[in-house]
């Protein structure tokens, strides 16, 4: 990362927290089923221990970030924005969420969990890009809940891995 100019911390001031809302609001904009929660919210986070918010940076400008939870040997990746597009020559997505993996192995977290991954459809890019890292789905369909259990059950047949 340090090869290409890429840098990372932890955002702990005021205005990296506010850097990394905005990043974060701007990335969800269009995704209507996400709520990105008021900056306050990443405020008091970043003075838990348990908590980290850390932002990717290149030239000073913010490029990617993300919000993880450690708990009981465990990570949860909360929250994860980059901007993809716009500097698509640096891979900011890829750069993120390397980071996150390699945080939580300096936690010593046995897992890290990455929450809103998104229905298990092909056409989820998303999901698709963080099966690359050698992951595995282990979710329980919670999506299809159908009153006719034989409906839920032809669901579950047609979606399972």
């Amino acid at each position: 990362m340090k090869k290409k100019g890429i840098s990372y911390r932890e955002a702990t001031s005021p205005e990296d927290i506010h850097r990394y809302h905005q990043l974060l609001k701007n990335y969800y904009r269009l995704k209507l089923r996400r709520f990105v929660p008021d900056e306050t919210f990443f405020q008091k986070l970043s003075t838990s221990s348990n908590a980290r918010n850390v932002i990717i940076t290149y030239k000073d400008k913010v490029i990617g970030g993300y919000t993880c939870i450690y708990n009981q040997g465990n990570a949860f990746l909360w929250f994860s924005a980059f901007k993809r597009k716009t500097y698509i020559h640096l891979h900011p997505d890829t750069m993120t969420i390397w980071q996150a993996l390699s945080d939580a192995q300096e936690q010593d977290a046995q897992h890290l969990h990455f929450m809103d991954a998104g229905l298990p459809l092909k056409s989820n890019l998303y999901r698709e890009f963080i099966l690359g890292f050698g992951g595995k789905p282990v979710t329980k369909f919670r999506w299809f809940r159908f009153y006719p259990k034989v409906i839920n059950l032809l669901l579950h047949w047609l979606y399972k891995d």
